[in-house]
């Protein structure tokens, strides 16, 4: 949707895909739920140079779900064997992982480089 959620080359092109993107989940009156977990749900590339990745994948609803859904969440989980990270969606919203649960919580930040 922005240039913002992504790491890489972009240019001209790039830039006017995003507004297009943009511009079509304003005039379809869509709703992103956001997210928690990993930033950018898609990557490739396996050295500094040749690394680029980006948010493309939401979730988008309406007006008529959100208000079926108010507690609506979702969660980008770990990619396995995509390029693409799973999204877990919970129409209940998730229970907040106590801290003592959390062995590796120090220090680690889950969206640096891969």
């Amino acid at each position: 949707m922005s240039m913002a959620e992504r790491l890489g080359k972009g240019g001209s092109e790039m830039e006017r895909r995003c507004k297009e993107f943009s511009d079509w989940v304003n005039n379809n009156q869509l709703i992103e739920l956001g997210f928690s977990g990993l930033e950018f749900t898609w990557c490739r590339g396996l050295s500094q140079a040749t690394f680029k990745a980006a948010r493309l994948d939401r979730a988008l609803v309406n007006d008529e779900w959100r208000l079926c859904f108010p507690e609506g969440v979702v969660c980008n989980l770990t990619k396995l064997t995509s390029d693409h990270c799973p999204l877990l969606i919970n129409t209940n919203g998730f229970a907040p992982i106590p801290t003592a649960l959390k062995p590796f919580s120090g220090g680690f930040d889950e969206n640096s480089f891969p």
